[in-house]
């Protein structure tokens, strides 16, 4: 996940068209950043770590939205 997460970020810096949102660290505990906040099964988030992932994306979805597009 660290990988794809520093692929996707470095393609970002790259590219105006491109917007990252970390939905990962949005949702990882702060004293393991490899394991989630919060997890009825361990593996999804529960619903408060949705509503973070929400507070990363919405940004993100509004700064697509306002990036230029080429043909």
């Amino acid at each position: 996940m660290r990988a794809i997460n520093a692929w996707m970020r470095d393609e970002a810096a790259r590219d105006p068209h491109i917007v990252f949102a970390d939905t990962r660290a949005a949702v990882a505990r702060t004293d393991n950043p490899d394991m989630l906040r919060s997890s009825p099964d361990g593996l999804h988030p529960d619903a408060d770590g949705y509503r973070r992932m929400a507070e990363v994306i919405a940004p993100a979805l509004l700064a697509a939205l306002r990036t230029p597009r080429t043909p």
